[in-house]
């Protein structure tokens, strides 16, 4: 290969190590923030780490570091991580415009899945979300394309046998990594790094990584880059020039090589070929000018490789967006850094460290104490280091008195009883600061409300700051991400690639999504957000909506193979789904077949009986009307035999006046009313018996008047002892002759 590096190749280097240096040191101070953040996770001691709390410096509990920010940290990333891949599926969902589409956006939706799989995306997006929790701030890049190799085993049968073989199939894969933030470098002066300058993303590669890519064709001048390791510097000349700068230092460190991956604005002329500029030089003269022009300058995009301070690739952008992607935890209007949990609770860190190490310094010197001690009472090689067993060296010849003065005890106060009510006020606001509260990190605190709709109002709070996280993971993160790969998918991905992916039927529905060439036949969205949720509560309610859509008004308007499908999901049951696939009936045909059979015997069986039932019925109101008919006869019947003739009325109130006027009552007497009972016990007469009417002695039977009249031919018929029988007896048959006139 050529060792020599080509003029342009040399001054696009000089151009973009040059910006690369001043975007460095333009970033410091948020560097210096972030290393701070990374040692409050890692709980790293610091100079710096009890800084501003006002209180002094400790020197035996030094290293003593509490980890409160690494536990807000951990909670905080597994409850978003929970809310993004806690469903088994991808963050993302899509809909069809119409339902005659719908089979196509699954096709797609199948694809994109597939390849994020295969790419490792949920690994990586773990570890995003943890640094974005850290510094704050955190980038993606892609998508890139990889070899991907990917082995299916099948049953072969050609040879007459079943036998397992392995089928090897390899494809381009696009995919994206994402980087830690302290090694992102954006153009300081523009807070969005789709309309900055540009963006460098470096890494420290090992020599045998850069000797690699000698075997691709798309990179050069690898040999320049190596030379960044060579320690035999000249003494002359322009590797001396570049030592004095520190140039070399910049691109190396410790036999690694740096290696810059810059994406941004370049001159077109900077990615022209030195070759064909020659070739424009000695052709047509005329149109040299023209094509100069046009080569010269306009910016474009480009994507440039810096290995050790040289270009070994550049290329022009086939991006229809820069492909960096960047995502803030908590956003800062018009910065180009976020705010993560690490630097909110930096001021309750540094509290809790100084606290702690104060208290644990100041129980020391409380229960040690101090002691004063006079040297010339003790022998040369005593050291005065107190331990257990120690025995002090006194000199000889002292007296008891002499060497209890030698050592004289000085009782320090205790005065650590303020530091643990400081730390729980401190940690009251650090969870103001960084909304991570007890709960929401597994921290049962006694003060906290234990009530259920206490604890669910308590979640519910402290779930607000996290959803507005979830909510810049989705817009920031999953949305683009997903638009990058369907984009690439409708440029470069294959049906032949489909077909060995997922099959023959996923293929077809491809190839006509290929010919259409467009994606907007579906809308798809990320989930993030919409999901997060506790999983108890999302059950709960999705199990209440079962049961208001079991209703049969509501019953026809549910997808219910979707439905149990989200119960499923949210269940977690952790197992294959029991669901009947469409082009996997799960009966076999001759099963089938019978439990249709014995369904359609069943069915009719079933209006057998309904039949029988409605001829019972109607047998069963004939029966009561026949019974309601009878009854209404006997009633009549009754009524007329008990009736009473208005003669008769009439002869019987005129003997009732007769007996008045022969036993009128005096005033000076008072006669005794007759029992009623007595009365009753009277036998009437047989003439008189014959002549009078029999009537029923059933008060439901008789009317008021009925009842009044039988009363008053009782008394007449047993009446008092001053009536002749006589008179009665001439009145009756009086009554008589007119009854048969």
């Amino acid at each position: 290969m050529d060792s020599t590096i080509s003029y342009k190749d040399a001054g696009l280097s000089n151009q973009l190590s040059s910006q690369l240096e001043n975007w460095q040191k333009s970033r410091d101070n948020q560097e210096l923030t972030m290393r701070n953040c990374y040692a409050d996770e890692m709980r790293i001691p610091r100079d710096d780490d009890t800084k501003g709390t006002g209180q002094a410096r400790t020197k035996k509990t030094k290293g003593v570091f509490v980890g409160v920010t690494r536990n807000k940290i951990r909670a905080a990333k597994a409850k978003l991580c929970d809310s993004l891949l806690g469903t088994g599926k991808m963050p993302f969902d899509v809909e069809p415009n119409k339902e005659e589409l719908e089979k196509y956006a699954t096709c797609m939706e199948k694809i994109v899945t597939e390849q994020l799989l295969l790419g490792n995306f949920t690994r990586d997006l773990r570890g995003g979300v943890h640094r974005l929790c850290t510094y704050g701030t955190s980038f993606a890049f892609g998508c890139f394309v990889r070899k991907e190799e990917k082995t299916s085993q099948s049953v072969d049968i050609s040879q007459g046998f079943s036998r397992i073989v392995e089928n090897k199939i390899s494809f381009d894969l696009p995919y994206f990594e994402f980087v830690n933030p302290l090694d992102v470098y954006p153009d300081p002066n523009c807070a969005d790094v789709q309309k900055g300058q540009g963006v460098y993303w470096v890494t420290m590669e090992s020599p045998v990584t850069v000797k690699s890519w000698e075997n691709d064709p798309n990179y050069s001048n690898i040999d320049q880059a190596l030379k960044v390791l060579d320690d035999n510097i000249d003494g002359h000349g322009s590797d001396q020039a570049q030592q004095l700068r520190g140039n070399n230092n910049f691109w190396r460190e410790k036999g690694r090589i740096k290696v810059a991956r810059y994406f941004g604005f370049v001159k077109e002329s900077a990615l022209a070929d030195d070759n064909k500029l020659l070739s424009m030089m000695t052709g047509d003269t005329d149109n040299l000018a023209t094509e100069a022009q046009e080569v010269t300058d306009n910016d474009i995009e480009a994507v440039i490789v810096i290995a050790g301070g040289i270009v070994v690739r550049k290329d022009r952008s086939e991006y229809k967006k820069r492909p960096v992607y960047r995502c803030v935890y908590e956003d800062v209007p018009d910065e180009q850094w976020g705010v993560g949990i690490a630097e909110n609770n930096m001021p309750h860190q540094a509290l809790t460290n100084a606290a702690f190490r104060l208290f644990n310094e100041s129980k020391g010197m409380s229960l040690l104490g101090t002691k004063a001690v006079d040297r010339s009472c003790f022998l040369p090689t005593e050291d005065f280091k107190k331990y257990p067993g120690k025995v002090y060296q006194f000199k000889p010849n002292l007296s008891a008195d002499e060497k209890k003065a030698a050592i004289i005890d000085f009782v320090d106060t205790d005065i650590s009883s303020g530091w643990r009510e400081l730390i729980e006020m401190s940690s009251q606001f650090s969870d103001d600061d960084t909304g991570i509260t007890k709960y929401t990190q597994g921290d049962d605190a006694s003060h906290l409300n234990k009530t259920a709709t206490g604890i669910s109002m308590i979640m519910g709070a402290s779930a607000l700051p996290l959803k507005d996280v979830l909510s810049n993971i989705d817009s920031m993160w999953i949305e683009p991400m997903i638009e990058a790969l369907i984009e690439w998918n409708l440029r470069f991905l294959e049906p032949e690639t489909v077909q060995q992916m997922l099959g023959d039927e996923c293929a077809e529905d491809w190839k006509a999504i290929k010919e259409y060439g467009k994606s907007s036949f579906m809308s798809w969205r990320a989930t993030g957000a919409s999901t997060f949720m506790q999983k108890e509560i999302l059950a709960n309610k999705l199990q209440g909506f079962i049961g208001l859509a079991s209703q049969p008004m509501f019953a026809n308007l549910v997808d219910w193979k979707e439905m149990l499908g989200q119960a499923w999901d949210v269940m977690q049951m952790g197992l294959k789904d029991p669901f009947v696939k469409d082009d996997k009936p799960q009966i076999p045909p001759e099963i089938q077949q019978q439990a249709e059979q014995a369904m359609q015997h069943i069915q009719e069986q079933d209006a057998k009986i309904k039949e029988l039932e409605e001829q019972l019925k109607e047998a069963q109101e004939k029966s009561d009307i026949d019974a309601y008919n009878a009854e209404t006869n006997r009633m009549k019947v009754m009524q007329d035999a008990n009736a009473i003739d208005p003669q008769q009325l009439a002869m019987m109130a005129a003997q009732l006046v007769m007996q008045s006027l022969q036993n009128p009552l005096h005033e000076d007497e008072q006669q005794e009313p007759m029992p009623m009972q007595q009365q009753f016990e009277q036998e009437p007469m047989p003439e008189q018996m014959e002549m009078m009417p029999q009537f029923e002695q059933d008060d439901t039977q008789l009317s008021d008047d009925g009842q009044m009249i039988d009363e008053q031919r009782a008394m007449m018929m047993g009446g008092g002892e001053d009536m002749p029988q006589q008179i009665m007896t001439d009145e009756m048959a009086q009554g008589d002759d007119e009854y048969g006139k």
